[in-house]
């Protein structure tokens, strides 16, 4: 059996289903199987992700079989070590979910976070926007989905990361509402915020805000409006509206500083034909809220309503 000297570590070995792999520590020392289901190009250059045997670092005579082809290679520690692998083997796919033979003894089964541990996630990172990594640290077409936007997505190309388009942001059917009769009055009131984190969107990217309002009494008109603090997107007078259902683009142009926008008119399918297009200089290299408000521009002419039924937000 090869012995490993005090801190060296073996070389990679091919090890099948079916083989036995042991190890016979010297005394005072311990010793680490470790093993890897990547490839031997990743082993060859340093990708590989090792993963430790279920016995972890030991100090007696320990051996176990394997259950999944797999590479494994072994470390002496503190003392020289002798190690052995045995037995025949086969490459066929195996039938239970396990790795080693120590895990069917302990019920470990191929669970997310065993299947994590192995193969890791070359797909995609998970997380919060405040905790993506910087593109130049993942490999080019590693994703990345911000878990507090929705389902924003990214992916790096080695130097920047390109929002994958088109994705959702929002998708809220929770009422919003304002009534006169309650005292309001004219005050402009806010029915929805989106808070979109600095450089969330590209040079080229955009939004799609599709909204679903109703207001069922004439009294006074009431005005729907979206801003990004004084850039207002649209003014919009409501009166008597069961339901009305509003889409509004905003696009980037060439800048995260330049925007263009289907024009604005407080009067219901005003700009069709009347009014120019927007264009806006919203910096989204900085952290940006756009709100969605509700306003009576009449106080005291009898009860109101005005309900946000629901929001949709995409990213273009």
């Amino acid at each position: 059996m090869p012995t490993l000297q005090p801190g060296s570590t073996s070389q990679a070995f091919d090890v099948d289903i079916g083989q036995t792999v042991s190890v016979t520590p010297g005394s005072g020392g311990t010793m680490l199987v470790e093993y890897t289901t990547n490839s031997e190009t990743d082993i060859r250059n340093g990708s590989a992700r090792w993963v430790p045997w279920p016995s972890g670092s030991v100090s007696s005579v320990t051996r176990d079989v394997v259950y999944f082809p797999l590479f494994v290679r072994i470390t002496a520690i503190a003392a020289s070590g002798v190690f052995d692998i045995s037995g025949s083997g086969t490459k066929s796919l195996p039938t239970q979910k396990v790795v080693w033979q120590s895990d069917i003894l302990s019920g470990q089964e191929l669970n997310s976070a065993k299947l994590f541990q192995l193969f890791g996630d070359d797909e995609m990172i998970l997380g919060t926007y405040a905790n993506r990594p910087l593109a130049t640290t993942v490999t080019a077409g590693k994703e990345f989905m911000a878990t507090d936007l929705g389902n924003m997505r990214w992916v790096s190309d080695g130097t920047q990361w390109i929002l994958l388009t088109p994705c959702k942001i929002v998708g809220d059917a929770t009422q919003q509402s304002i009534v006169d009769s309650v005292g309001q009055g004219t005050t402009e009131s806010t029915l929805y915020t989106l808070n979109l984190p600095a450089n969330a969107l590209g040079e080229d990217d955009g939004l799609l805000l599709d909204l679903v309002w109703s207001c069922s009494n004439s009294a006074a008109a009431k005005r729907i409006r979206s801003r990004f603090g004084g850039s207002v997107l649209f003014n919009l007078d409501l009166t008597t509206h069961l339901v009305y259902r509003q889409s509004i683009k905003l696009r980037n142009r060439n800048s995260r500083a330049a925007q263009v926008s289907q024009g604005n008119s407080t009067t219901i399918f005003g700009p069709i034909g009347s009014v120019d297009v927007q264009t806006f200089t919203v910096d989204f290299t900085a952290a940006q809220a756009l709100t969605i408000t509700g306003q009576f521009p009449v106080a005291g002419t009898g009860t109101n309503d005005l309900t946000l039924e629901e929001v949709t937000i995409n990213a273009i």
